[in-house]
């Protein structure tokens, strides 16, 4: 996990029951997408992402510092009206703490950018097994 549990729990106390369970169907879904990550340890880190939403694509942006959520932002109308966790910002700690891949890669540089990774997701992953290896 890339996330402290105690941070994560904070999210999902902010955000309520029903946002949390809407992420993780987000998260599932494959819509968040991380397009930054400043990695130093599981109470350090600042992420940008984009996540696909019910009605438009959403820039979360979420700073942790010394175990604290400095700030976590979204552009959507639920978070403007509650100015609390919404969907989204679960959504895109669910996606670091829940995709290996990150996990995977972030011990290298302590930083991620999209156009630095190889793949994407899954189907880029299987594609590229196939080109190579089925011919």
């Amino acid at each position: 996990m890339l996330v402290n549990k105690k941070i994560e729990d904070e999210f999902r106390e902010f955000a309520g029951e029903e946002r949390y369970l809407r992420a993780e169907e987000y998260q599932k879904q494959n819509k968040v997408t991380i397009n930054e990550l400043n990695y130093k340890n599981e109470n350090n880190f600042s992420v940008k992402a984009e996540v696909k939403g019910n009605y438009d694509d959403y820039n979360v942006y979420i700073n942790v510092e010394a175990g604290e959520i400095d700030d976590a932002t979204c552009e959507c109308e639920d978070y403007y009206n509650h100015y609390g966790a919404c969907k989204h910002i679960i959504a895109t700690i669910l996606e670091l703490n829940k995709n290996n891949m990150y996990e995977k890669n972030i011990y290298g540089s302590g930083k991620i950018r999209k156009k630095d990774l190889k793949y994407n997701n899954f189907k880029e992953i299987l594609n590229e097994f196939l080109r190579k290896y089925c011919k």
